[in-house]
């Protein structure tokens, strides 16, 4: 008698040389047949239902378990997002950076909101507005550099105690404004401080002092009298190279200037009242400026009589000296040694000595343009000992002046003609130009 065939079943458990999942298939659809045979010829009833309900449960068993990663994302929960956030960014700004954000020339009246707090670089500049929220600017603790060139911001629109929070801040560009008087209060990590073009009429001692970091301020083209710079100004900011005061109504240099002061410009241009014109220059202001390579004192009715003994001996690393469009009959003498670039053009110069650059040994470029001089104004022996000497301007003069060059010099320098007379003014007669 032949043994009994086992069940599907347990040939699945015996299956120590079966493959189970190469018979699956083949037992579906062996199983799915018997069903269909036995539903059709039974009619369905309860042990129909049985058995389809078996066939259920093994088909259940049989099917492999889906592939790991294959599964059904979660479905995420209400207020819930499968994205991440976007970059926060106010409306019609472009944000190239996380912590840039570039508003510049939109139009703007008022303070654009959802700036980032992570803000380093606000760019605001050409816009409309008039004044900056306390706590709108209070919060960008952050920032590095805020740009506010071209705007419409008053002294009541700018407070003063939004400075307090950016501690942090090293750049500040509120040129071309409407404010009278400058903020009370900057922080102590400022670097560069644009307020030129403006109508400022005072400062105050912590605007710009107490900062060992400050190294440029621009304070050109505003209303700025004597009155309005409090002596210690600059207090406590002694790494200041770049101070701009071109264009104020200033009488006389100020005091306390720092040390470290590279460039100076005082291109004091009084368009009002003509005693404010600068009408002295005395040695005491400039004493401790031994840095001083660059003073401008363009624009002033400053004759040779007002230019105090002595007062050039104070700047002894200075370079460049504009003079120009001053009311000057000869070259002052005892002029620095280390000058290199004199600019006396627009003066009443007539006559060139033989001493007039003695002390100038390392002279360059000379412009004598638009001054009184005529053929034989300039000595022989004017420009003995300059070795260096490469530009000698004389155009706009009534007549062609002979220009005599030592054969010492290494090259010739270029005389200019006056056939007709040269454009007014210097290179650097223009403050913005820094």
């Amino acid at each position: 008698m032949s043994p009994p065939r086992k069940g599907t079943n347990e040939a699945q458990r015996d299956g120590a040389n079966v493959s189970v999942s190469s018979d699956i298939p083949g037992l579906v659809a062996k199983l799915a047949r018997s069903y269909e045979s036995t539903v059709v010829g039974t009619g369905g009833d309860e042990g129909t239902r049985g058995d389809g309900l078996q066939l259920s449960v093994l088909l259940l068993l049989l099917c492999p378990p889906p592939a790991p990663g294959l599964e059904d994302p979660p479905f995420p929960h209400p207020g819930e997002s499968t994205q991440p956030p976007p970059r926060t960014c106010p409306w019609r700004c472009s944000c190239p950076r996380a912590d840039t954000v570039d508003c510049a020339g939109l139009d703007l009246r008022l303070f654009p909101d959802n700036i980032t707090r992570a803000a380093r670089y606000l760019n605001l500049q050409n816009n409309q507005l008039q004044q900056l929220p306390y706590n709108a600017l209070s919060r960008l603790g952050r920032l590095h550099t805020l740009d506010l060139h071209g705007n419409l911001l008053n002294s009541e629109g700018l407070p003063d105690e939004a400075f307090e929070s950016l501690t942090q801040l090293q750049h500040i560009y509120v040129a071309h404004n409407k404010l009278s008087v400058a903020p009370q209060f900057l922080p102590p990590t400022l670097r560069v401080a644009d307020l030129a073009a403006n109508q400022l009429v005072e400062i105050f001692p912590l605007t710009f002092g107490e900062k060992p970091a400050l190294r440029s301020v621009y304070l050109h083209n505003n209303q700025l009298s004597n009155a309005g710079l409090p002596p210690d100004a600059f207090r406590g900011s002694e790494a200041m190279a770049i101070l701009s005061l071109s264009s104020n109504r200033l009488s006389y240099l100020p005091p306390s200037l720092p040390a470290s002061l590279e460039r100076l410009h005082l291109q004091l241009r009084v368009l009002l009242l003509p005693r404010n014109q600068l009408r002295a220059l005395e040695p005491e202001p400039l004493a401790g400026l031994a840095q001083l390579r660059e003073l401008s004192l363009a624009h002033n009715g400053l004759r040779l009589g007002d230019i105090g003994p002595g007062t050039w001996h104070e700047l002894p690393a200075l370079q460049v000296l504009d003079l120009s469009h001053n009311a000057l009959s000869f070259v002052p003498p005892d002029l620095p040694e280390a000058l290199e670039e004199l600019h006396l053009q627009g003066n009443r110069i007539g006559h060139v000595g033989p001493e007039a650059f003695l002390s100038t040994p390392r002279l360059r470029t000379l412009f004598l343009r638009d001054n009184r001089l005529h053929l034989t104004s300039i000595s022989a022996e004017a420009f003995v000992g300059l070795r260096h000497l490469r530009v000698v301007d004389t155009a706009g003069n009534p007549e062609h002046v002979l220009v005599r060059i030592p054969p010492s010099a290494p090259r010739q320098p270029r005389a200019a003609r006056s056939r007709r007379p040269g454009p007014p003014g210097s290179s650097t007669d223009d403050p913005a130009s820094l």
